[in-house]
């Protein structure tokens, strides 16, 4: 079966692509101490501005001496999960998730800041088809996204 708005679904992605990678909308994660989960606290913000949305997110990293930020993890989430997935990613793993809390404290520990952009998918099933091309894409960029290597 051949799907014939092809054109339009690529210029969506586009269109997402551009609000994920525009370093101006990038929300850096306010850490203040040694323990994740107390920084939670901090963010509460940026988890309540992406509560109940179903979307994409792209986590970047940036050295302390240096102004580039870099893409290092592409991922999606289903409304109802928005909240809890980044924040397994961010501040506090669920054991049964593939959450990035590791490289995010391996990242804190070289002094690395880190910073979220969310792009909210509707209709919430596309979500699944922008991840994937932009892990296609970026993949050989992503460090953090193991499927994408």
């Amino acid at each position: 079966m051949k799907f014939l708005e092809e054109s339009k679904l690529m210029k969506f992605i586009e269109d997402a692509e551009k609000e994920l990678f525009d370093i101006s909308q990038i929300t850096t994660i306010n850490y203040q101490s040694s323990d994740t989960e107390k920084d939670e606290v901090l963010n509460t913000n940026l988890l309540n501005k992406i509560s109940r949305k179903g979307g994409v997110y792209l986590i970047f990293i940036k050295a302390s001496k240096s102004k580039t930020l870099l893409p290092v993890y592409i991922g999606q989430t289903k409304s109802n999960y928005s909240r809890q997935r980044l924040r397994n990613h961010l501040f506090k793993k669920d054991p049964r998730t593939g959450s990035q809390l590791e490289s995010v404290k391996k990242s804190l520990l070289k002094e690395q800041s880190i910073g979220v952009n969310f792009v909210e998918i509707v209709p919430e099933i596309l979500r699944h088809v922008v991840e994937e091309v932009l892990i296609r894409k970026y993949g050989q960029k992503l460090d953090w996204n193991k499927q994408g290597r």
